[in-house]
């Protein structure tokens, strides 16, 4: 695009460049978290959970294997709107719905399996993890992990971010694509 052209509609504000910045940055901190949770978290648990934790990987798999998918469109996101695309388009094209869907839909059979795990074992191992792992990976989970079943409710909080960015974006913008991307937000 065109330094005058808007990656978020065809109008130009300063207001509407400084929410597709903040996205784009927000964004790419929600895709670390990700990340870190699947490399530091998720991975190492499945291949020893048992050995040290008497958790099979079948309940691993049942509590973490969501984020993999919500990695895989996060990123997708990312990538869609760094290029400066649409924004609004960008969240038509990436599968939210069904992802974000199927997690809430798993939400209360997934705090029942983490209450059954022992918490202080967990977060020893989540403190073991953070040892080894790196600096950046240690700024994505610190103060993000310290509690599985806040942390098991992030996506939450990250379908209202994008819903109250709609809304934003809405009140700045006048855009026929709004309507539509905003009720499916709503409706995740």
């Amino acid at each position: 695009n065109e330094l005058g052209a808007n990656p978020i509609t065809s109008t130009t504000s300063k207001q509407s460049a400084e929410m597709y910045r903040e996205l784009v940055e927000s964004e790419k901190e929600y895709v670390q978290i990700l990340n870190a949770l699947i490399d530091e978290v998720y991975i190492p648990l499945r291949i020893r959970g048992y050995q040290l934790y008497h958790v099979t990987t079948v309940r691993i798999d049942m509590v973490f294997k969501h984020f993999e998918a919500m990695q895989s469109c996060h990123v997708e996101f990312l990538n869609s709107i760094e290029k400066q695309e649409n924004v609004l388009h960008s969240f038509g094209q990436v599968d939210f719905a069904s992802t974000y869907l199927n997690y809430c839909d798993k939400y209360s059979d997934i705090l029942d399996e983490c209450v059954s795990w022992k918490s202080a074992q967990f977060r020893e191992f989540l403190q073991l993890r953070l040892q080894d792992a790196s600096v950046k990976t240690k700024k994505a989970i610190d103060g993000q992990l310290s509690s599985l079943p806040r942390f098991l409710y992030r996506p939450f909080d990250r379908i209202m971010y994008y819903y109250r960015y709609i809304n934003d974006l809405g009140a700045v913008n006048d855009n026929v694509a709004f309507d539509r991307v905003h009720h499916a937000i709503k409706h995740c």
